[in-house]
C-alpha cells in the first residue's frame, strides 16, 4: 500500500511541476494517472481539482465541463468524504463550472456575469482557501481583460483632448 501512495505523491508532484512550468498537457496526463490508478480518497480529490485547473489553463473547456460535472458527482456520492468537505468541494465545482460556462461565451456582455460570479466567490460560502483564491484571481483577470476590450471598443468622448485650430 505504501508504494502506491508514494507513486501517487510522485505523480502529483510531477504534475504540479509541469503545471507551474506551463506544460499543461504533461500535467493533465499526471493528474489523470493519479485519478485512474489511485484508490485513496485524498489523492483522488486533489488530483481531480488539479486536473480541472490544468484543463482550464490548456483551454480545453468542453473537457473541463465534463470533468467538473464528474467531480461534483464523485464528491456528492462518495460517503468517505466528510459532509462539510463534500459541500465545500461541490460548491467549488459549481462556481468553477459557472466560470467555464461564462468563458465559453464570446460576447462582450458577459462582464456582468463575471462580476456576479466574483461576488458569489467573495461571499465566503466555500472554505477551500487555495482553490477559492485561485478561482478569484482567474475571475478577476478575466474581468480585467474583458473590461480592457470593452473600453478599447467604446472610446470615451470626455477623455480625448479638444483640438483647436488657430489659422482657419
Amino acid at each position: 500500500m505504501f508504494w502506491r501512495d508514494r507513486e501517487a505523491v510522485k505523480l502529483l508532484v510531477d504534475g504540479r511541476t509541469a503545471y507551474l512550468e506551463g506544460a499543461f498537457q504533461n500535467a493533465i496526463n499526471c493528474f489523470t494517472e493519479v485519478i485512474v490508478q489511485n484508490h485513496d480518497i485524498f489523492f483522488e480529490v486533489n488530483g481531480r481539482i488539479l486536473l480541472c485547473k490544468a484543463l482550464l489553463e490548456a483551454q480545453k473547456l468542453e473537457l473541463l465541463e465534463f470533468e467538473l460535472e464528474s467531480f461534483r458527482n464523485f464528491v456528492r456520492r462518495n460517503k468517505l468524504i466528510p459532509a462539510a468537505k463534500r459541500s465545500q468541494h461541490g460548491t467549488f465545482a459549481k462556481l468553477f463550472k459557472k466560470f467555464v460556462l461564462v468563458l465559453g461565451h464570446k460576447q462582450q456582455k458577459i462582464l456582468p456575469d463575471l462580476k456576479t460570479l466574483q461576488n458569489s466567490i467573495s461571499s465566503g460560502s466555500v472554505h477551500l482557501p487555495t482553490e477559492i483564491r485561485w478561482l478569484e484571481q482567474r475571475v478577476a483577470a478575466e474581468i480585467s481583460k474583458r473590461s480592457m476590450v470593452v473600453s478599447k471598443a467604446v472610446p470615451n468622448r470626455n477623455s480625448a483632448p479638444l483640438q483647436t485650430f488657430q489659422n482657419c
